[in-house]
């Protein structure tokens, strides 16, 4: 992800790269309507950002029964740990492929943490972090560059 800068979304705001339909509010001077296009989130796989960090209950929510009655005691001393952390960065490629590796590729708990780990993001958190909003005011400053 490219670091956040006015520049970047003037670039953004008149190439319009992924066609969300920037013209007509740069003409009509909606920047309400362009904050909307650049935050709101939105489906599919180009739109799709790291899960912020997560409460351990929601990793467990995505394990199916069955699947954790095949669990290793190695497996589940490493679940334990990770259900006692107070939270668990999904965005750390080691703790995704640990919580994933438990469970057997093709199983219902792998297919869950796959969806899991990522989430619905907006343009703007696509291009530059996740969490990131993009205001009036970068807006309007972007359009005057």
């Amino acid at each position: 992800m490219a670091v956040f800068t006015i520049s970047a979304l003037n670039i953004e705001l008149t190439t319009d790269p992924v066609s969300l339909g920037y013209a007509p509010h740069i003409s009509t001077g909606d920047q309400n309507a362009l904050a909307d296009l650049l935050n709101v989130p939105r489906g599919g796989g180009a739109f799709q950002v790291n899960r912020d960090p997560v409460r351990p209950d929601e990793i467990f929510a995505q394990i199916d029964a069955t699947d954790f009655s095949l669990l290793t005691t190695t497996q589940l001393s490493q679940l334990q740990v990770v259900m006692g952390l107070p939270r668990v960065d999904l965005r750390v490629a080691n703790i995704r492929t640990m919580l994933a590796g438990m469970f057997l590729a093709g199983s219902p708990t792998r297919a869950n943490f796959t969806a899991f780990v990522t989430r619905n993001g907006s343009r703007a958190e696509v291009l530059w972090n996740p969490g990131k909003v993009v205001t009036i005011n970068e807006i309007d400053l972007a359009l005057r560059n």
